[in-house]
């Protein structure tokens, strides 16, 4: 089916990610999506949530998510190959995540932080980083840092 491309792995699992394996990388981030769909969708049937069901050839839905696949999958090779955070691990990712918000806390152009980190919102690298189970709760230490900081102000 495809290239095999060996990658550094950090200890979350999160592959160092570099151009040549953004397309795996990619197929990666959307298998792991799917399958969080498909685990909300088994927990709320458990749950007893009324569904309405509609009649649809099997054809018809089989075209439409591998069209959806395909759109996001193109999507998710965009945002990779543009991400600032492009060849970078959890670690070092979360230590400039962490000198971001020293700086912002100092005063130190806080409008150059903010837009750094406005960038990093949606880079699925960061966000992938950020809710591994390695590293989440650093990232949050760091985040209710620097919120606590903006309570202060008020």
């Amino acid at each position: 089916m495809g290239t095999f491309i060996s990658c550094k792995s950090d200890k979350a699992g999160v592959t160092e990610i570099s151009e040549e394996n953004v397309e795996d990388l990619a197929e990666d981030f959307l298998e792991e999506e799917l399958s969080m769909d498909e685990e909300l969708l088994e927990v709320a049937d458990e749950a007893g949530t009324v569904t309405n069901e509609v009649e649809v050839e099997l054809d018809e839905v089989v075209v439409d998510k591998e069209k959806e696949l395909a759109e996001k999958k193109a999507i998710l090779k965009e945002q990779l190959k543009e991400s600032p955070n492009l060849g970078k691990d959890c670690e070092s990712i979360i230590k400039e995540y962490g000198t971001l918000v020293d700086k912002y806390l100092s005063g130190e152009d806080k409008e150059s932080v903010i837009k750094k980190l406005a960038a990093w919102a949606n880079d699925p690298i960061f966000n992938k980083c950020k809710k591994s189970a390695e590293y989440k709760d650093r990232f949050f230490d760091l985040e209710e840092k620097m919120y606590a900081d903006e309570d202060e102000d008020l």
